[in-house]
């Protein structure tokens, strides 16, 4: 199971390829579209985002975590299902601005530290050692909440 997460409303800098499914393309026109669809999520970072349950867990405790003033609990609990809830652009800028900060103080890589030593810390058969958090993760995660204009988690 993953997170998809979609952009409210995306800064876009292109067009989104589509393509006519019902006309049965061709293998040839099918990879056409999906590497202009792979262009076009590197282009406009606001428009989607995706983690497996596994990476995305983690990384919305972090953000609830960072922001508890401002998301509710109803927003943290909601944000680990794909059930359509939704984060508002000015809940998005907050959120933004304070991932930034912590990834430029190291407070997010001290965070990281300590969840890898919780997580060697447990029991292999115990799933949640099996929960990965990642900076790179949580840089392409602000990247995605800085131009999504708000987003829902489906």
């Amino acid at each position: 199971m993953g997170m998809d997460i979609y952009g409210l409303a995306p800064q876009l800098k292109s067009k989104k390829p589509t393509i006519d499914w019902s006309s049965n393309p061709s293998e040839e026109e099918r990879k056409t579209y999906f590497d202009a669809k792979d262009i076009f999520e590197k282009e406009n970072v606001g428009h989607y985002f995706r983690n497996n349950v596994w990476w995305w867990r983690p990384l919305w405790d972090y953000v609830y975590q960072l922001n508890d003033d401002i998301l509710t609990e109803e927003d943290h609990e909601h944000g680990h299902f794909n059930d359509g809830h939704e984060i508002t652009e000015t809940q998005c800028e907050v959120i933004c601005k304070r991932l930034t900060e912590a990834l430029d103080n190291g407070e997010a890589e001290e965070y990281k530290n300590s969840f890898d030593a919780y997580v060697k810390s447990l029991d292999k058969d115990d799933m949640n050692s099996h929960y990965p958090f990642d900076l790179d993760n949580v840089k392409e995660f602000r990247n995605f909440v800085r131009e999504s204009g708000g987003f829902q988690i489906c």
